[in-house]
């Protein structure tokens, strides 16, 4: 196996973090299907007139020492798995620095979200859905994409009255583009916030752990105004 963070390319990076990934996905499946065999064969050993249970095989004295032994084996699999998660996507952010993003004559989706997500809001529930998906359309109009946000569905009134929306956020870029997007930056979080306000919406309620005071440290008002621009004005031309 080749050294993953050798790979210079983002795009050739990414495919190979999928690709052991699924791989992980596939043995660890494998290995479940092994301790099951190993459980069912014991069981029907002991009692090969019985209908194999395998709530009823949990019950054997032997049980125990099985899942010990299959529990090791997984346990290693998932070790090895979440480091090399941990180092992949470590590695992709730095390449995804400097990797130009794709675009595309055509707009595609690349996020979703919905009302639902927000029902703690009440009857503000989509409106903070929509923020969300403007935040996305920011990030990705931050890295030069053209954007749409579009409603996807509605669906039918609750016993509150409150009909919760999907939104789709759209730009011209590929697939390979979105996996690249989601190790792109985000745009400063002086601006982020800012445009919560500026939209309506209590940025809180998407960064829970932002400070109190925040926005007046860094110069902007509840209504999404830069003050630092308005007591610096740009001079006139």
């Amino acid at each position: 196996m080749t050294d993953f963070t050798s790979e210079t390319d983002f795009f050739a990076a990414n495919a190979e973090y999928v690709r052991r990934m699924e791989g992980f996905a596939e043995a660890f499946y494998a290995l479940d299907g092994e301790f099951k065999a190993e459980v069912e064969r014991l069981y029907k050993e002991q009692h090969p007139r019985r209908k194999f249970d395998l709530s009823k095989a949990s019950n054997e004295g032997w049980y125990m020492d099985v899942l010990g032994e299959w529990q090791v084996k997984a346990d290693a699999m998932l070790k090895d798995r979440r480091e090399f998660d941990e180092a992949a996507k470590a590695h992709l952010a730095e390449l995804a620095k400097t990797a130009e993003m794709p675009i595309s004559s055509e707009m595609i989706q690349i996020h979703k979200t919905d009302g639902g997500m927000y029902h703690t809001q009440g009857y503000g529930a989509n409106g903070y859905a929509k923020g969300a998906a403007q935040s996305e359309a920011d990030k990705a109009e931050f890295h030069g994409l053209n954007t749409e946000v579009r409603v996807l569905a509605k669906d039918k009134a609750d016993r509150w009255g409150i009909s919760y929306e999907t939104y789709g956020v759209f730009a011209n870029t590929t697939e390979a583009g979105i996996a690249l997007l989601h190790y792109k930056e985000a745009p400063p979080l002086r601006e982020e916030v800012r445009m919560c306000w500026k939209r309506g919406v209590n940025p809180r309620v998407y960064l829970p752990f932002l400070p109190h005071g925040y926005e007046e440290k860094v110069g902007i008002d509840f209504h999404g105004n830069d003050l630092l621009a308005v007591e610096n004005p740009a001079p006139a031309p």
